[in-house]
């Protein structure tokens, strides 16, 4: 690995990949913790209030400028609603239901059934690149899902 001299932080990127990861952890461990006492729907609703309350102080603080045309703006706040109104509550079940650990295995399967989808419906091809980081994608599920079956057994 080769370090940029010239950045004032050489290694941002993977201190940002770490740090989503372990608050992705954390967050996971305490909202399975939080969802065995608290219903899915009003955990998610709570979230998302708060999700709420700190974009909107950002957008006040900062003051983002809007693009010239506001269809994609619209396109991607549906797109947010529904997922985070049905995919986090969804999240939220699954926690209260399995538990962080087997929620988490089962999330490292949504990049292999996403591929198969675009390409059985939608064409795409995938490249000796892509089709080997899906291969990895499968084994770390596969590893996931011993280590939960044997810390379950």
């Amino acid at each position: 690995m080769q370090l940029d001299a010239s950045s004032p932080w050489p290694l941002a990127g993977e201190m940002a990949s770490l740090s989503a990861a372990l608050i992705w952890s954390g967050s996971m461990s305490t909202f399975s913790i939080h969802a065995k006492a608290v219903p899915a729907r009003a955990m998610n609703l709570y979230k998302n209030l708060v999700a709420i309350t700190c974009l909107s102080l950002a957008a006040l603080l900062f003051r983002p400028e809007l693009p010239a045309s506001t269809a994609p703006v619209w396109q991607l706040g549906l797109s947010g609603i529904i997922g985070l109104s049905i995919g986090d509550t969804a999240l939220f079940a699954a926690l209260s239901r399995l538990g962080a650990q087997a929620t988490s295995a089962s999330q490292c399967l949504a990049p292999p059934i996403s591929a198969m989808v675009a390409v059985t419906f939608l064409g795409e091809h995938l490249s000796p690149l892509e089709t080997a980081g899906l291969r990895s994608e499968e084994h770390t599920s596969e590893l996931q899902s011993h280590s939960f079956i044997s810390y379950a057994v």
